[in-house]
């Protein structure tokens, strides 16, 4: 009887720890967000420099429970528009958009209001960026928007960049 209790004592003690971490996996939490950033741009007329840095984090509605538990995040889409424009029709930029140092988009030359009233998306496809882009995302849970380059107007100009970043996030709730 001795022998029996002892081997069934080393088979669940065997089976339950070889499966803690898989059991624990179970309780994983796979989640799709979004994060919104707007960058509100003001530039006086002539040519002038860009530079502005805003803070993305992940500390919205559907991460606050689990932000000091994510395992993993990856951006699945990165992208920009202008949301809101005034001021000079003929206006135009050169930019990059840059995650934590790093260049994710370069445009060249484009005009504000053309650009506005068409509502393109310029849309980050620099994978290896992304992935650099989420790696700092996740490990300091926010990351820096910046702005650089120059724009030309003849007129001041204002207008709004709105950064869109669609995440998978896995998380787990222990």
């Amino acid at each position: 009887m001795k022998k029996i209790l002892f081997i069934a004592f080393l088979f669940s003690s065997f089976l339950f720890s070889s499966c803690g971490d898989d059991l624990k996996d179970l309780l994983d939490v796979s989640i799709n967000t979004t994060v919104t950033k707007d960058i509100d741009l003001t530039v006086i007329a002539g040519t002038n420099n860009l530079d502005k840095t805003v803070t993305a984090s992940l500390d919205n509605q559907d991460l606050n429970p689990y932000l000091n538990k994510i395992k993993t995040l990856e951006i699945k889409k990165l992208s920009y528009k202008i949301v809101e424009f005034t001021g000079d029709e003929s206006g135009t930029i050169t930019a990059n958009l840059n995650a934590d140092n790093q260049t994710l988009l370069t445009i060249t030359n484009k005009n504000v209001k053309t650009e506005f009233d068409n509502a393109t998306v310029f849309e980050v496809t620099n994978k290896n960026a992304l992935i650099t882009a989420a790696s700092a995302f996740l490990t300091n849970k926010t990351i820096n928007l910046k702005t650089s380059g120059s724009t030309d107007c003849t007129t001041p100009m204002t207008f709004k960049i709105r950064v869109t970043i669609e995440l998978g996030v896995v998380a787990n709730p222990l």
